[in-house]
C-alpha cells in the first residue's frame, strides 16, 4: 500500500504546474510524513456551464464514501484502493467516472520486511523521481455532507503492479500519472474509467530513484526534512 509519502514542493509550484487554482489557506508548510486521516492538497476538475475549473485544494486523505455514516465510522479503510477493480466495485464506480483527482506528491515510503517470524525487521525505502519534481497519483475522491452541514471532501489513492525499482521492496505501488496524461485523468469528459485506467497502467512511467532512511518516519509525530536522508540500514539510528 501507499499509506506515507511527501509533499514538500509549495502549492504555488504545484498549482502553475498543474494550470490550477489555489482553494487553500497560505503558508502551508512542507510535509514529509503524511499519513492517513490528514489533510493535504489534491487536485481535481470541476465542470461549469462556461468551461471546466481546476482547482488545488485540501482533503482528507482516505476516502469517506458521501452514503457512509461519515469519518469515524469509515476510518482509514479506503486510503488505497486497487487500480485493476476499483471501476467495477458499486461503492467506488461513480467516483473513478465522475470523480479523480491528482494526489499531489514529491515522493512516497514503502517498507520492506527482512527476515523471518518475531526477528523480522522492516526497512523503509523512500521513492522519487530521478532528478526530483512532482509526481501525480491516480486518485478518487467524494464529498461528504454531515447532518449539521459540514462538508468533508476525501480521497484515495489507486494502486498498482510495482515496477522494477517500487518491487524488491514492496508488492504495490502508486499508480502514477505522467505528464501527458494528466489533463485526461482530471476531464470531465472522459467517463470510461476502465480504458482510462488500463491506459494508466501501460504508459511508460518515468524513472524513480530509491533509498533506505530513518525508522524514524514509522511514527507520524515525526514530519522533518532528516525523513527524507539516506542511511545505512545496518546502523543504529
Amino acid at each position: 500500500m501507499c499509506g506515507r509519502y511527501t509533499v514538500a514542493i509549495q502549492a504555488q509550484e504545484i498549482a502553475e504546474e498543474l494550470r490550477a487554482a489555489i482553494h487553500m489557506p497560505e503558508g502551508a508548510p512542507p510535509r514529509f510524513n503524511v499519513a492517513p486521516t490528514q489533510e493535504v492538497p489534491i487536485a481535481i476538475e470541476l465542470a461549469s456551464v462556461d468551461h471546466d475549473h481546476r482547482r488545488l485544494g485540501l482533503a482528507r486523505f482516505g476516502l469517506v464514501p458521501a452514503e457512509s455514516e461519515g469519518p469515524k465510522a469509515v476510518g482509514a479503510r479506503y486510503v488505497n484502493l486497487r487500480s485493476e477493480n476499483v471501476a467495477g466495485q458499486q461503492a467506488f464506480a461513480e467516483s473513478a467516472a465522475t470523480r479523480r483527482c491528482l494526489v499531489v506528491a514529491d515522493g512516497f515510503y514503502e517498507w520492506r520486511k527482512d527476515g523471518e517470524g518475531k526477528s523480522a525487521k522492516k526497512q523503509p525505502f523512500y521513492f522519487r523521481p530521478q532528478g526530483g519534481g512532482l509526481l501525480t497519483f491516480a486518485g478518487i475522491w467524494d464529498l461528504w455532507r454531515g447532518e449539521d452541514g459540514e462538508k468533508l471532501p476525501s480521497f484515495a489513492i489507486l494502486t498498482t503492479k510495482p515496477d522494477e525499482v517500487v518491487g524488491p521492496v514492496h508488492d504495490r505501488m502508486p499508480l502514477i500519472v505522467p505528464r501527458a496524461l494528466r489533463d485526461r485523468w482530471l476531464s470531465t469528459d472522459e467517463h470510461d474509467a476502465r480504458a482510462l485506467l488500463r491506459e494508466l497502467r501501460d504508459a511508460p512511467r518515468d524513472p524513480l530513484e530509491s533509498f533506505p532512511v530513518s525508522t524514524r518516519v514509522g511514527s507520524v509525530a515525526n514530519d522533518d526534512p532528516s525523513l527524507i536522508e539516506r542511511v545505512d540500514p545496518g546502523s543504529k539510528e
